[in-house]
C-alpha cells in the first residue's frame, strides 16, 4: 500500500477514536437508558484509536511512496468492473454537473421548508426537530419502509427501467436483536435486477443478474453487471 493512503487512514481513525463512536451512542440515548450501548461506543472508540496506533508503528515502514492510483489503473480496474470502456472525463464531467443540479433542487426543496435558512444542515436540523417527520414505533416504521420502497419501484418502473414483475416486491424487517437499523430482504425468487451506465436500460432480463449505483468522489456511474452462469446455479442476490 502506498504510505500516504495508510497515513491518511491512520489519521482518520485517530480522530475517530475521539468521541465518535460514543458520541454517535449518546444521540442514540440521551438519557442513557442501555449501558452495553454507550460501553460498545467507548470500545468503538479505542478499537479506532489501536488500529490508527499500529498502523503508525506496525504498517507503515512496510508502505511505498508510489500511490497505487491514477487515471490509468482507474480506467483499466473500471473497465474490468463494469465490462464497458469508459471515458473517464466525461464521466466525471458529468457527475460534477449532475450534483450540481441536486444541490440546486435540495436549495429549492430547502427554500420552501424553511426559508430564512442559511445551510442545508439548518434545514437538516430543523426537520430532524420536527414531530410531523419523526416515526414512532417498530411496525410505523416497518409500515413507512415497505411503503417508500414500493413508490419508488412504481415511479421507476416504465420510465426509467421495466421492472419485473416477480422482483417488484421487497419485505422490510428489522435486524435480528437491533432497532436502529432496518434489512431490505431480497426477493422471493432466484431473479435478478439492473442498472445500467447512465441510467439507460429500459429492459430487465433474466441473464442479467446484479448491478448497482457506485460513487466515487463527486461522481455516480450505473454499472451493469452480466454473467452467463444459469440462474439456478445462482443465491439469491441482494
Amino acid at each position: 500500500a502506498a504510505s500516504r493512503q495508510i497515513k491518511g487512514i491512520a489519521n482518520q481513525l485517530d480522530k475517530f477514536s475521539q468521541g465518535t463512536f460514543s458520541g454517535l451512542t449518546e444521540r442514540f440515548d440521551p438519557e442513557r437508558k442501555y449501558p452495553e450501548l454507550h460501553a460498545a461506543g467507548i470500545a468503538a472508540d479505542e478499537s479506532a484509536a489501536t488500529a490508527s496506533e499500529w498502523l503508525k508503528r506496525e504498517y507503515l515502514s512496510r508502505t511505498t511512496n508510489i500511490d497505487a492510483v491514477g487515471e490509468e489503473r482507474f480506467s483499466l480496474w473500471a473497465s474490468h468492473y463494469t465490462g464497458a470502456k469508459l471515458d473517464l472525463r466525461a464521466t466525471y464531467e458529468w457527475g460534477m454537473a449532475d450534483l450540481a443540479q441536486i444541490n440546486q433542487r435540495m436549495w429549492r426543496v430547502a427554500r420552501k421548508l424553511l426559508p430564512e435558512a442559511n445551510s442545508l444542515r439548518e434545514v437538516a436540523d430543523f426537520l430532524e426537530a420536527d414531530p410531523k417527520y419523526k416515526i414512532f414505533g417498530t411496525d410505523t416504521l416497518l409500515e413507512k419502509l415497505k411503503a417508500f420502497t414500493a413508490e419508488t419501484t412504481a415511479k421507476m418502473d416504465g420510465i426509467h427501467f421495466d421492472i419485473d414483475e416477480s422482483i417488484k416486491f421487497y419485505d422490510v424487517k428489522l435486524a435480528p436483536k437491533e432497532v436502529l437499523r432496518h434489512l431490505i430482504t431480497s426477493p422471493p425468487v432466484k431473479t435478478c435486477r439492473a442498472l445500467v451506465r447512465l441510467g439507460s436500460l429500459r429492459k430487465v432480463r433474466p441473464n442479467l443478474v446484479g448491478g448497482g449505483c457506485h460513487r466515487c468522489g463527486t461522481t455516480k456511474l450505473f454499472q451493469v453487471i452480466i454473467y452467463k452462469q444459469p440462474l439456478r446455479s445462482l443465491s439469491r442476490i441482494i
